[in-house]
This record gives C-alpha cells, structure tokens and sequence, in this order.
C-alpha cells in the first residue's frame, strides 16, 4: 500500500475513533485543512475515494499528419515561429473551405489577398520588394 494512501486511511480511522482534527493533523504534521478536506472527501465519496489517482490527462489529442507536416515545413522553410504558424492556422481555419490545399491557400495569401496592416498591398511584394533591395545592395 502506498504511504500517501497509508495516511490518509490513518486520518480517516482515527477520525471514526473520536480524535479531533487538529490532534490528528500535529501527529501526521500537517496543517488542519488537509485532515478537513480528506475527511470530507471520505463522507461524500467512501473509501474508494481515497486512493491516489493520476494527474496524467484523461485525453491525448493527436493533430493529423498533414498538419504536422504543415508545421514541420513552415518552420523549415518559412522560419515561421509559433505565433506566425498559429495566426496563419486560424485564418487557414476560417477560410480552408475556399481551397484544395494548403499551398492554394499560402498563394491567396501572399499573392491575391491585400493585407490592412501593410497598406492594402500584398505580402509577396513587400517580401520580394525588399529581397530584391537586399541583393542589389550586396551584388
């Protein structure tokens, strides 16, 4: 029997035997609430209730592949970051039903889809604009 579950059986049946919360609490050296809680936990659910229970999640939530591989190449490729990839899933999400595949959607994007916080203009002309500023200046 685990020692956790050792204990709090030891509060419980010393609890039954008429001893005070506060004596049991000085004998195991803890505080107060913790005797109160196991007890109340006791009345409401039995014995059952206090065996040590996992803190692992009940539920594992898998994404698909292709949105794996979707991630994988952005940062790749792209050098996205987390919250470029996670603005660029949400709009995806909202206007996936327009397009076939991701690289449909990343052309409408950058090329067809004028953008409010750059002027209305498009992201591959900035982006270009300013590669092409970058080689002049190098070559």
């Amino acid at each position: 029997m685990d020692s956790v579950l050792r204990k709090r059986r030891w509060i419980i049946h010393r609890k039954l035997d008429g001893w005070r919360s506060s004596d049991i609490a000085a004998a195991l050296r803890v505080d107060d609430r913790t005797v109160y809680r196991w007890w109340s936990v006791y009345r409401k659910y039995g014995w059952e209730s206090l065996s040590v229970k996992s803190r692992r999640p009940h539920r594992f939530w898998k994404m698909p592949q292709g949105t794996v591989e979707l991630i994988l190449k952005l940062r790749m490729e792209k050098r996205w970051g987390p919250c470029k990839i996670e603005a660029f899933h949400k709009a995806y999400e909202s206007e996936a039903w327009m397009f076939k595949t991701h690289q449909e959607f990343i052309n409408y994007w950058n090329y067809q889809r004028p953008h409010q916080g750059i002027g209305y203009l498009y992201p591959a002309d900035i982006y270009f604009r300013d590669l092409n500023r970058l080689t002049d200046v190098g070559g």
